[in-house]
C-alpha cells in the first residue's frame, strides 16, 4: 500500500467505520499488530471525543458570557431607571421646600408617606428600617 491509503485506513479505524472488516485480516496475518490497532483506536477515539466535548464546552462558555453581559446591562439599565424615578419623586415631594436640606427624619417621613417612592425603594431591596443607612448613602456632602 501507499502512504495515503495507510492514512485513509487509519482514518477509517479512528472513526470506527468498518474497523472490524479492516482489522480482522491484518490481525489474522500479524497477531501482534492487535496491540497497535487497539492502542491507536483507544487513543485517537478518546482524542476525537475530547475535541468534540471541548468544542461544545467552549461554545457553551461563549454563549454564557454573552448572556451574562446582556443580563448585567439589563440590570444596569433597570437600576439607572430606578434611580432616576427615585430622584424625580424625591424632588417632586420636596418642591415646596426647595432651599431646605432633607435630614434623616424628613427622609424617613418622605419614605413612609410617599407610596410610589417607598415602592421604588422596596423594588431596589430597601425597607423602612433601612432609611437611616439609605440617607447616609445618599447624603454625599453630609449636610443633612
Amino acid at each position: 500500500g501507499t502512504i495515503p491509503s495507510a492514512f485513509g485506513s487509519l482514518w477509517k479505524l479512528m472513526l470506527m467505520d468498518g474497523w472490524d472488516e479492516m482489522c480482522r485480516p491484518i490481525v489474522e496475518a500479524e497477531p501482534y499488530l492487535f496491540v497497535f490497532m487497539f492502542v491507536f483506536l483507544v487513543v485517537f477515539t478518546f482524542g476525537m471525543v475530547n475535541m468534540i466535548i471541548a468544542f461544545v464546552i467552549q461554545k457553551n462558555d461563549y454563549h454564557s458570557v454573552v448572556c451574562n453581559k446582556e443580563q448585567e446591562e439589563e440590570r444596569r439599565q433597570h437600576t439607572k431607571q430606578l434611580i432616576e424615578e427615585i430622584n424625580g419623586l424625591m424632588f417632586d415631594e420636596q418642591a415646596g421646600a426647595r432651599g431646605r436640606v432633607l435630614n434623616r427624619s424628613d427622609f424617613a417621613t418622605l419614605f413612609i408617606e410617599c407610596p410610589p417612592l417607598r415602592e421604588l425603594f422596596e423594588e431596589a431591596g430597601f425597607s423602612v428600617s433601612d432609611t437611616h443607612r439609605l440617607h447616609a448613602a445618599l447624603d454625599r456632602d453630609t449636610d443633612g
